[in-house]
């Protein structure tokens, strides 16, 4: 049976105030196919939030684009320091990527808060 990597609500940055607060105090670091905005706040647990506008395509690759994103937050949540709050914002070019590509551009983008496993 395949592992389990869970999604709740608990991890997911919901509200727009929630998304406001991150883009104005976060840290913000870019790369060809996402940017990526971060602020620790230690009193919660690390979380996720998503934009992919339009420009990056279709509903269909939208949504492919964001499930790359989620699938490897899931992978990889146990790496992220505790409070560390994350909205990445998906670039047009990210509808390029295949599974492994957006893992790797994550990688970069983000590796300097992340704890080696």
């Amino acid at each position: 049976m395949p592992e389990r990597y869970p999604f709740p609500n608990k991890v997911r940055i919901l509200t727009a105030a929630e998304y406001r607060r991150v883009f104005s105090q976060g840290a913000k670091v870019s790369g060809r196919y996402f940017t990526g905005f971060v602020v620790i706040d230690t009193a919660q647990e690390s979380r996720l939030g998503l934009v992919v506008s339009r420009k990056v395509g279709s509903a269909v690759v939208r949504n492919h684009v964001k499930r790359l994103i989620r699938e490897y937050y899931r992978r990889n949540r146990f790496r992220f320091p505790r409070g560390m709050q994350l909205v990445v914002l998906a670039q047009a070019a990210s509808a390029l990527l295949d599974g492994p590509s957006c893992d790797g551009e994550l990688e970069r983008l983000l590796g300097r808060w992340l704890r080696d496993a």
